[in-house]
């Protein structure tokens, strides 16, 4: 009897162990399945980009667009969301146009926005613009980082997210290639 309880009992704490560790750890489990089931590409539209080991990707099902994603994780730490749209005419100037107009007509900003830089940038062959923000959400003081990209072909890309990413986004845009055989 004795001997049953003490199975019984490394039975519970290692299911509880188990349980800790998957909680503790979700983001971090979800990207490797990502990766087990996808690998280290995915494709949109006839391009093919890199998804680091920490991010995982959406199925586009035969959409112009992707999001590629990083969660915050206890290993992994910052967070990030990637959104790519191969038919968008959506472009860094229309985007601070946009933003002018807004605070002309006396809408109150949501997102205070601070324009920190900008660099020359290539997806998939097209040539672009890439635009970076510091984000504040006024009302709740949040912090973020924000890029918007625009480039030939009415194509744009932005990123949302920790500033921390910065690097890895633009290794992600520039990793683009187009498939052969597909447009």
């Amino acid at each position: 009897m004795k001997a049953r309880l003490k199975i019984y009992g490394l039975i519970v704490l290692t299911v509880a162990a188990v349980a800790a560790v998957f909680d503790y750890a979700y983001s971090e489990l979800s990207a490797l399945v990502w990766h087990v089931r996808h690998g280290f590409h995915t494709e949109v539209w006839g391009t093919r980009l890199l998804v680091p080991l920490s991010y995982e990707a959406d199925e586009p099902n035969g959409l112009p667009s992707l999001s590629i994603t990083k969660l915050p994780g206890h290993f992994s730490g910052a967070w990030g969301v990637i959104l790519i749209d191969l038919r968008s005419r959506i472009s860094p100037e229309g985007v601070e146009a946009a933003d002018a107009l807004a605070r002309q007509r006396g809408i109150k900003a949501v997102i205070d926005k601070a324009r920190v830089g900008e660099r020359p940038a290539v997806f998939a062959g097209r040539q672009g613009k890439c635009v970076e923000y510091r984000n504040e959400v006024v009302e709740y003081r949040l912090q973020g980082f924000e890029i918007v990209c625009g480039f030939e072909g009415e194509v744009s890309v932005q990123f949302l997210g920790s500033p921390k990413l910065k690097d890895d986004f633009y290794r992600i845009i520039q990793s683009a290639e187009a498939v052969k055989g597909k447009s």
